[in-house]
């Protein structure tokens, strides 16, 4: 895992490629935008990605600092490996994270 520093516009992850981390914003906001339009703002405690790259998906839009931020970025490696070590305690967060990646979205459990 690593600290990211980004200044505003700098992107987080670009639409259509393959993801190997998820990220965790610090600090700041970034932006989920596609066709140049913002769809999604995530601030301070959200998960980015997180989904996609569990799923081994193309990112689905592009994600860029609005203004300054950080991120933490986690590589899914090493989650697989927590996953492996503590797999109880990590389910329930990923299940968390999924949760929250789904009211974002608007969508309804299934």
């Amino acid at each position: 895992m690593r600290l990211l520093t980004l200044s505003h516009g700098d992107v987080l992850i670009r639409e259509g490629k393959a993801l190997g981390h998820f990220y965790i914003v610090k600090k700041g906001s970034v932006v989920a935008i596609r066709a140049e339009r913002g769809l999604l703002v995530y601030s301070r405690g959200d998960a980015v990605g997180i989904e996609t790259a569990l799923e081994k998906r193309p990112a689905p839009f592009t994600v860029v600092a609005n203004g300054g931020c950080e991120a933490l970025e986690i590589p899914v490696a090493k989650f697989d490996e927590l996953q492996s070590q503590s797999p109880a305690e990590l389910r329930v967060m990923a299940q968390h994270f999924l949760n929250m990646s789904d009211q974002l979205l608007g969508r309804k459990k299934k």
